[in-house]
């Protein structure tokens, strides 16, 4: 899977309604650095996307899941 790059400016809002155009740093925790492992944090991370996955293509959630991880 590759990521292409898109013409459309992205939208202004999320889908919960907030507004993150004055959002100019993001910080991703993806080894556990920030939150302890026993927080489960990239488990969450990893259920919402999949919940994403699902929602917006249909697919069932293990195959949605395959498609998550390549």
């Amino acid at each position: 899977m590759t990521a292409e790059a898109t013409t459309q400016p992205l939208a202004a809002t999320t889908e919960i309604g907030a507004d993150l155009r004055h959002v100019r740093s993001w910080v991703f925790d993806l080894d556990n650095t920030l939150y302890p492992p026993e927080s489960l944090f990239l488990k969450q991370v990893e259920q919402r996307i999949n919940q994403y996955v699902v929602r917006t293509s249909g697919l069932e959630s293990a195959e949605a899941l395959s498609v998550q991880r390549g």
